[in-house]
Order: C-alpha cells, then sequence, then structure tokens
C-alpha cells in the first residue's frame, strides 16, 4: 500500500481486508499525502 499498489490486491495478498488494511497500517501511508496527490495529478493530467 505505501508503495502505491491497488488496496484490494495489497489486501488480498496480506489475507486482509481493505478495512483492516486501511485501519491497521494507515500508518504507511503518513507523510505520502503530497507525493500521492503528485501522482494522482500526473495521471490525470495524463
Amino acid at each position: 500500500m505505501g508503495r502505491g499498489g491497488p488496496p484490494t490486491e495489497v489486501a488480498e495478498r496480506a489475507e486482509n481486508s481493505v478495512r483492516v488494511l486501511s485501519t491497521v497500517y494507515a500508518t504507511c501511508l503518513d507523510g505520502r499525502r503530497s507525493a500521492y496527490n503528485d501522482r494522482i495529478t500526473t495521471l490525470l493530467d495524463g
């Protein structure tokens, strides 16, 4: 998840639900909001 993998795929491989991953492992995403926003903007701009 911290490297931008699809949450459903990460959850399946971790044998957990997306809800569990986003609740328990959310610390993996701390401090990365700016990088994710940049990535999203790049994808949307094509």
